[in-house]
């Protein structure tokens, strides 16, 4: 079987985080940035037994800036304390800059659960929210909505005068929108390794059609 590697750093300040996956384990260590200081350069690495991980959760998390963010938590009760990692699919490289590791990421995740879900056969791999934060958040969604309807139909002459205004109305609906789309897409269901929802990965190049 074979032995696949992932490497993402997360945020704009943390540290460069490289995943190995084999048969049985997976494998993490982490790197800083800045190498000078060689003792404290690398963490790990830190060997996780595939058969420990206990939960795996997929979600479509897009950012401000970053509508193809995906989110992969693992939970593990590996020996001693335990374990909670979360891979994602954007590299940042600086400020404002980012790469979309899709072909990369995908294939990853996908293999982490079969392989995971064939050492642990009571193994959770849930998509979406929890359904404590899914429910409260659509429910806010919601009053959000409704007073966002509430507000153009009472204040419909004061829209139509300013001149800025229905820019930054089609602004907020834009971010509505991709509020609307996270929540479809992050529904709470349990998920099987070998059937992942195509709406909590990434889509990758081999994924997309060439054109005519």
């Amino acid at each position: 079987m074979d032995r696949l590697h992932y490497e993402v750093r997360p945020t704009l300040f943390s540290r460069l985080q490289r995943y190995a996956l084999d048969e049985d384990t997976l494998e993490i260590d982490e790197r800083a940035s800045d190498d000078t200081n060689a003792a404290q350069a690398q963490k790990g690495p830190w060997r996780i037994p595939l058969s420990s991980i206990h939960q795996i959760r997929l979600a479509y998390a897009p950012g401000r800036y970053q509508s193809n963010r995906f989110e992969c938590q693992v939970w593990a009760a590996a020996p001693g304390p335990a374990v909670r990692r979360m891979l994602v699919s954007l590299h940042f490289r600086g400020l404002a800059d980012f790469v979309d590791q899709a072909d990369a990421y995908a294939p990853f995740v996908r293999a982490l659960c079969q392989r995971a879900a064939a050492k642990n056969p009571q193994l959770a791999i849930v998509g979406g929210y929890s359904p404590i934060a899914y429910y409260i958040g659509l429910a806010a969604l919601s009053l959000f909505l409704l007073g966002f309807v509430v507000f153009l139909v009472l204040a419909w002459d004061v829209v139509q005068r300013s001149p800025l205004l229905p820019l930054r109305l089609c602004l907020l609906g834009g971010l509505l929108l991709i509020l609307l789309t996270a929540f479809r897409r992050n529904r709470p269901r349990r998920l099987t390794a070998d059937a992942l929802p195509a709406e909590l990965l990434p889509k990758t190049s081999a994924s997309v059609s060439p054109s005519p």
